[in-house]
């Protein structure tokens, strides 16, 4: 996983160099042959949107997501001088929540439109299977992946981050849960609702 936390720290990456990293690894499947989840492509978008109109992702989101849906208090790392756009982002919980019910509602937040409803809905439908990913023992296995969304069965996807976060939706059962933990073994998070979904 390309930029994980776990890569960073693992192989003690300066995440000041992380554009000059990400530019130069090596592609070791050919396309289209494996999934393999990354945050490469949002930290890129980050740095063109930023090079192209010269706004940095993190105040673009701020100005037209965080202030619309009343989230004031965040923290977001940089790498060098960019957002990841992908990773580093620090919520309140009730925040984070927030964002659930945004991708919920098909991005609408207090009837106002946040983000293009037809965007949200290609977001969360399923872009790519993901079989090497598929555990049928886990309460939400990756089925597959929307953008940057993952689709389980029964009607959930999710987010999820790799310290213990995630974000569980289920728009027919208009369905939100959103969770901030520590836990690193994300299968043991979820295993909490079984029996109760």
């Amino acid at each position: 996983m390309l930029m994980s936390s776990k890569e960073i720290k693992e192989k003690q990456l300066d995440k000041s160099t992380l554009l000059e990293y990400v530019l130069n690894i090596d592609i070791e499947n050919e396309p289209n042959t494996i999934y393999i989840y990354n945050n490469v492509e949002p930290f890129i978008i980050s740095v063109l949107f930023r090079k192209k109109h010269n706004i940095d992702l993190e105040q673009f989101i701020k100005d037209n997501i965080f202030d619309k849906m009343d989230i004031k208090k965040y923290k977001w790392d940089k790498y060098g001088d960019y957002c990841p756009g992908c990773t580093g982002l620090f919520l309140l919980p009730k925040d984070f929540h927030k964002l659930g019910v945004l991708i919920m509602n098909d991005g609408i937040f207090n009837n106002n439109i946040i983000v293009p409803c037809n965007w949200v809905r290609e977001m969360t439908k399923l872009q790519v299977e993901t079989p090497n990913l598929y555990n049928e023992k886990r309460l939400f296995p990756k089925c597959g992946g929307g953008y940057y969304t993952f689709i389980s069965r029964d009607g959930y996807l999710f987010r999820d981050g790799s310290n213990g976060q995630y974000i569980i939706i289920n728009k027919e059962k208009r369905l939100v849960i959103s969770i901030m933990s520590s836990e690193h073994d994300m299968g043991k998070i979820t295993e909490i609702f079984r029996g109760f979904y």
